[in-house]
């Protein structure tokens, strides 16, 4: 009862070690979330990681970073979301699955493709590469980083059929339908998101879908000398502005107020999944 008096239940939380015999605490004095969207990440979505790599800066969600879940004896506590609680190691790969459901999307897509926010394709590389080569499809990938876009251009072979635009949605003027629109981890840096709706209705096919991916915050615990610095270089034109933290079912509202779309498969971030949510719609 001592912890649920002296410590912010929302800001503190415990970490119960493998062999179970130590505890260890850790806090949090982020400015960017309140007490109440902290209180959600940990108790709704159950979105809590530990770090097990000793890198800086992390770039494999699934070898880097073990899920943790609150702690059995914790979940029939009457005193649970008054105090910091107790989390312990999940099993398997969270991020694995969900990476599997959206690589299982990609290989059956086919025509033409306009993806928005390419800067993440080359997770798929394998399958786009594959699709490129069999010539069932034909790639368009825009994004506002000149570098992912060098990039692209360097790694993917001319042979292939897929063009990299270095531009905006709001900049990209060309009219052409689509089969398929990807946006993935990119809906939110989009400013406007009522004007990238109504675009990508008017540039997708009757019968066309949509495949939208992205993640909710996520708590993780780290060792202090392992939290970077910030990056004295980092881009001044604000390229990678965070203008929201949409969940799915925000998405999906957004999108069904302006026009009708059949919903394909909608993965939900919950307790049992990670952090990232996954939207596939056809148009109607």
């Amino acid at each position: 009862m001592s912890l649920a008096r002296d410590y912010n239940p929302f800001r503190y939380l415990l970490f119960l070690k493998q062999d179970n015999y130590f505890i260890d605490l850790y806090y949090t004095d982020t400015k960017d979330f309140a007490d109440t969207e902290i209180f959600e990440i940990k108790f709704r979505f159950s979105q809590i990681y530990k770090q097990i790599s000793k890198n800086e800066y992390i770039n494999d969600f699934s070898k880097e970073l073990k899920k943790l879940k609150i702690y059995r004896k914790c979940m029939t506590c009457k005193a649970l979301y008054n105090c910091p609680a107790i989390f312990t190691e999940e099993g398997g790969d969270a991020f694995g699955k969900s990476e599997q459901i959206i690589r299982n999307i990609l290989k059956d897509i086919r025509g033409d493709i306009f993806d928005i926010g390419c800067g993440s394709i080359n997770l798929y590389y394998d399958i786009l590469k594959n699709l490129g080569t069999k010539k069932l499809i034909r790639y368009t990938g825009i994004d506002i980083d000149k570098k992912s876009i060098d990039s692209m251009r360097h790694i993917y072979s001319r042979d292939l059929p897929f063009i990299f635009i270095h531009t905006s949605i709001e900049k990209y003027k060309k009219e052409r339908l689509f089969d398929y629109i990807i946006i993935l981890r990119s809906i939110n840096h989009i400013e406007n998101s009522i004007d990238l709706v109504r675009k990508i209705s008017r540039l997708l096919k009757k019968g066309g879908r949509i495949l939208i991916a992205d993640n909710i915050p996520f708590g993780l615990l780290r060792e202090r000398k392992l939290i970077p610095m910030p990056d004295k270089d980092r881009d001044v034109n604000n390229n990678f502005q965070h203008y929201h933290n949409y969940n799915s079912y925000e998405v999906l509202d957004i999108i069904l107020r302006i026009r009708k779309f059949k919903i394909l498969k909608h993965i939900a971030v919950s307790p049992s999944t990670a952090n990232q949510w996954i939207i596939f719609l056809e148009k109607i």
